[in-house]
């Protein structure tokens, strides 16, 4: 079922980088004030002070802001966190560009950023990080205030000898050398990570659900056995009465309650011989047309005073797909939600999606008219345990859902503006015509 569960997880992950960006410029900025501090107190160095205090200053505000929006419940996204580590990559160069450019040797705390990029973010912002990284290094090569204690051999970068010239490119490309060891190697074992620890919450998630339906299967098994015997005395009241009846109406009525339960006796003892005899449901390969008509004539008869309008005559005879009676009931339990909740005719939409001859899929839609879906409904739709009706038990759409993923589909719920559509997209099978 298509959530934003990932989506807000990422979100959550950027968030919670960003919180660790704002501490680690902090501990950044403490480390400049002492070093500023050692270098006109011991070393006596010849600095732009003011300036570089201004400039500190002046970040240290940007990181208060920054720090402040993130206390919030808003979410950082990629575009935010590129910018705030851009920010950083100007700054530290404007404050190298005081203290000695390329030949300060803290200039490699350029390669932080990136480093932080490759594993927060994704490889087209890393590979625009980098190449700011690798331009700001460039640039400090040969545009800067020297400081002579930082470089004694200071001039010899400003003479136009052939030395010079091979020690600047040397720096240069060792820079990029390690930018691009970085943007290869970290991006690649970022990615790694996010998918091996996405892998372990869908494990983790299936697990959870593996738990829920053993339970829920447990208790229909239980419920099978209760519901039998308050069933068969329904069924002898009805007869009873169609015996006595004074009049055909009541005799009509009678009958009709005998054959809705003998069909939920019959419903029963299927899902009490499989419980008991713990028979793993094998997948048929069906006619898809031919399965869709059986599975709205069954719905159809135990809903008679319900209306449904389809059309199946798209659907060719050589498409077939893999499915077992769990599948019928999910899409019978979809239909009975709908149905439920509007007062027209139900609408069943079938389309072919064949994208490529290897997939082809089904695009089923049940489309209902019984208004909007309340907010925090929504919110957990698909969940168990919730349920727009007030006698609902929540297990309907929650079941449909694991069977259908089960069966390599999904299930997907969309709201128009007068109308809900439940989408069921399923892989399926097409022939080639003899």
């Amino acid at each position: 079922m298509k959530t934003a569960n990932n989506e807000h997880t990422f979100q959550r992950q950027l968030t919670q980088n960003l919180r660790t960006l704002v501490l680690l410029r902090w501990m950044l900025f403490i480390a400049l004030l002492i070093s500023l501090g050692a270098a006109y107190v011991k070393l006596n160095l010849v600095l732009e002070y003011q300036t570089l205090l201004w400039l500190i200053a002046l970040f240290c505000m940007l990181n208060l802001l920054t720090h402040w929006r993130i206390k919030g419940q808003v979410r950082a996204s990629n575009a935010e966190f590129m910018t705030q580590l851009t920010v950083d990559i100007i700054g530290l160069s404007t404050l190298l560009y005081f203290t000695g450019g390329a030949t300060n040797p803290f200039v490699s705390y350029l390669l932080i950023p990136l480093c932080i990029a490759a594993i927060a973010l994704p490889v087209r912002f890393t590979f625009v990080i980098a190449a700011l990284c690798i331009g700001c290094y460039w640039w400090l090569l040969s545009r800067y205030i020297p400081v002579q204690s930082l470089a004694p051999a200071h001039a010899m970068h400003h003479m136009p000898t052939q030395d010079s010239s091979l020690h600047i490119y040397g720096m240069w490309l060792n820079f990029v050398f390690s930018a691009g060891i970085i943007v290869t190697f970290l991006t690649r074992m970022a990615s790694e990570l996010r998918e091996q620890d996405r892998i372990i919450q869908n494990q983790r998630e299936h697990g959870l659900r593996a738990e829920q339906l053993t339970a829920i299967a447990t208790l229909a098994a239980g419920a099978a056995h209760e519901l039998g015997t308050p069933l068969t005395t329904i069924k002898i009241v009805a007869k009873d009465i169609v015996a006595a009846a004074p009049n055909a109406d009541i005799v009509e009525d009678a009958k009709l309650i005998a054959s809705q339960i003998d069909l939920c006796q019959h419903s029963l003892r299927k899902l009490r011989d499989q419980a008991e005899a713990g028979i793993h449901v094998q997948q048929n390969r069906l006619q898809l047309k031919t399965w869709l008509e059986d599975t709205i004539d069954q719905w159809q008869l135990i809903n008679p005073q319900k209306r449904l309008s389809h059309n199946l005559s798209s659907l060719a005879n050589n498409a077939y797909l893999m499915a077992d009676t769990t599948l019928t009931q999910s899409l019978i339990n979809l239909m009975n939600n709908a149905a439920e909740q509007s007062e027209q005719a139900i609408t069943i939409q079938v389309e072919l999606l064949q994208i490529n001859t290897a997939d082809p899929r089904l695009k089923l839609d049940i489309i209902d008219f019984g208004g909007s879906i309340a907010h925090e409904i929504k919110q957990q739709w698909g969940q168990p345990f919730n349920s727009s009706k007030a006698e609902g038990l929540g297990l309907g759409v929650y079941l449909s859902n694991s069977t259908i993923e089960r069966h390599r589909g999904q299930l997907i719920m969309l709201e128009e503006l007068n109308h809900k559509i439940t989408r069921i997209d399923l892989p399926i099978m097409i022939e080639a015509c003899q």
